[in-house]
């Protein structure tokens, strides 16, 4: 199912973007080749499912309500002129930034001023707009609001490992709490054990992403570029599709064309439906990933899941258990980690507040008892003559930062001086 040499890679990958990278390590492959067995013999015996071309990122839907708010706003702001010529234009135009034909505007220079085809609709903005702050204010709007409109790449719907760990690394600015270098950098490792992720992504054609070593030179393992991403959680009947949060931006054009895809991968009529709710979706126990399921993450998304005609009650798990990549015998506990406890770094924890760190130096000891910089300064002060830490509470003056003892002794020294 997958090869010795991405079992290396990952590895690799993996031991040189752990906390700990003295340590040997290696991925239990177990979980992963038995729960994804069956996305392999769906996928036709393939890692990977590909489409080439150029992708609508944004359903007619979508670009209709962008088209009427560019229009409205250009209301708003008192230019009436420009929204009668982008309406005269078109929607094509306005998706394309082209003008579709030859205008010609009045002018009392020249008579008439030419707009030519083929210009670029933002360009042509200038004709109509006289002040700059608007007119940057608008080209601002129109280049947010026709971004995503069109996308060309490969449509990826894959199982890969190494689409695992770069489900969130790329060289197109954008990013995750589920990198290597996150706050749930184990995460990836979750799903890609469980029996219900797909990872579907957009690749760029232009240069490949380089997984960099975070704690020394580059791998110099080259992969997918992703230009957007998002999590796919499958039913173990595949009459269910959850989407979790689009990266690093919602395309819905785009979320059609994977429904499609995956109706004819695994045979099913999807239909759209915002009636499931998240009742029938459940983290796995002792998984480390972050939830950012649509409808649990981000409400304003409409759209949770799609069913399968004849619909289904089956549970979607998301989320498996990783073992410790070092000594294999305990699982990973925290989500931002590759190790147990055990084979980890010394943590060192505020007994106040919980504040951990890998760093002794944040940390002061009172007594026995561990405490972070902050809840050292709310709750305790340094005596001024013997540099123990006094709690706040047993201070004697306020006016002199002294422990009791010291203080006795100070008092006896000034009442004998009198």
């Amino acid at each position: 199912m997958i090869s010795n040499e991405t079992k290396e890679q990952v590895n690799l990958i993996l031991s040189n973007y752990s906390e700990n990278p003295i340590l040997e390590k290696e991925l239990d492959f177990s979980k992963f080749l038995e729960n994804k067995k069956d996305f392999f013999q769906d996928f036709g015996e393939r890692l990977i499912i590909k489409k080439s071309g150029e992708f609508a990122g944004l359903s007619n839907k979508e670009v209709d309500v962008r088209f009427n708010f560019f229009l409205e706003e250009c209301i708003r702001v008192g230019e009436d002129s420009l929204r009668d010529f982008i309406i005269e234009n078109g929607e094509d135009g306005f998706l394309l930034n082209k003008v579709q034909k030859n205008f010609g505007i009045p002018c009392q220079s020249k008579g008439v001023r030419l707009i030519k085809e083929g210009m670029k609709l933002s360009k042509a903005f200038g004709f109509f707009v006289e002040a700059p702050a608007v007119l940057d204010y608008l080209q601002t709007l129109y280049s947010k609001k026709i971004s995503g409109a069109n996308l060309d790449g490969n449509l990826c719907i894959s199982i890969h490992p190494l689409d695992y760990l770069s489900m969130s690394m790329n060289n197109y600015g954008w990013r995750s709490c589920q990198a290597l270098d996150g706050e749930f950098a184990s995460g990836p490792l979750s799903l890609m054990n469980d029996s219900s992720t797909i990872i579907v992504y957009l690749e760029g054609f232009e240069e490949s992403l380089v997984f960099d070593r975070k704690y020394g030179p580059e791998v110099g393992i080259s992969w997918s570029n992703k230009k957007w991403r998002v999590l796919v959680h499958v039913s173990k009947d595949r009459k269910t599709l959850v989407f979790s949060k689009h990266y690093p931006s919602y395309m819905d054009g785009l979320e059609e064309e994977v429904v499609k895809m995956l109706s004819e991968t695994f045979n099913k009529n999807f239909v759209k439906t915002c009636e499931k709710g998240t009742s029938f979706v459940r983290k796995g126990k002792d998984s480390l990933q972050y939830m950012d399921i649509r409808g649990i993450a981000n409400e304003s998304e409409v759209g949770l899941a799609y069913c399968h005609e004849d619909g289904t009650d089956e549970e979607i798990v998301i989320g498996e258990s990783v073992s410790c990549l070092a000594c294999h015998g305990e699982l990973i506990s925290e989500p931002g980690v590759f190790l147990c406890d055990d084979c980890g770094p010394e943590k060192f924890i505020c007994c106040y507040c919980d504040y951990t760190t890998n760093d002794q130096d944040e940390v002061s000891y009172v007594g026995d008892s561990a405490f972070c910089e902050h809840c050292l300064d709310d709750y305790f002060f340094l005596c001024s003559e013997c540099y123990d830490w006094i709690p706040r509470v047993e201070r004697v003056d306020e006016h002199l930062e002294l422990c009791e003892c010291c203080y006795n002794t100070y008092i006896e020294e000034n009442e004998s001086e009198e």
